[in-house]
């Protein structure tokens, strides 16, 4: 595809994934001690637009530090959890959460494996977010929930 008003060639998504996968693998732990309190109040919001209770076996894409997962565990859910970084799945893992490193355009489950899936501030480190998001619906036989960034009017 030729580039053009708010078109991106395949070689420019390509090396925004690649910076994206990069850059995780060095913030994890100055996001896990910072920039939780930003997201974090997002976790129940989220849990409760994707139904998630007790015995709701969720998928936390994008799971960070596991700040979600860890919400999810609380409703007694059964979670699983991944993210491309390894040092995120590594911080993750030290909280009890079943974490994994997948990555969130090919994830390794089968199709409608999750009765919920969650995805918390996942959408703006996307080159393909359609991809992404289909693949989540493929794992999902019930309800996806997505949290994004927004920019305030002021």
């Amino acid at each position: 595809m030729e580039p053009g008003a708010g078109q991106h060639s395949d070689e420019q998504l390509d090396a925004f994934a690649a910076w994206e996968r990069a850059a995780w693998e060095t913030r994890a732990q100055p996001y896990a001690a910072d920039l939780t309190r930003l997201t974090g109040p997002g976790a129940q919001p989220l849990l409760d637009a994707a139904g998630v209770t007790v015995g709701t076996r969720v998928l936390d894409v994008a799971t960070g530090p596991g700040v979600v997962a860890a919400a999810a565990l609380a409703r007694f859910a059964e979670v699983t959890a991944v993210d491309q970084s390894a040092p995120m799945v590594e911080i993750a893992t030290r909280f009890g959460i079943d974490a994994q490193v997948a990555s969130a355009d090919d994830l390794p489950f089968a199709d409608g494996a999750f009765d919920a899936v969650v995805a918390g501030f996942l959408l703006n480190h996307l080159a393909r977010p359609e991809l992404v998001v289909a693949e989540l619906a493929r794992v999902c036989r019930g309800r996806l929930a997505m949290t994004v960034w927004d920019v305030p009017d002021r």
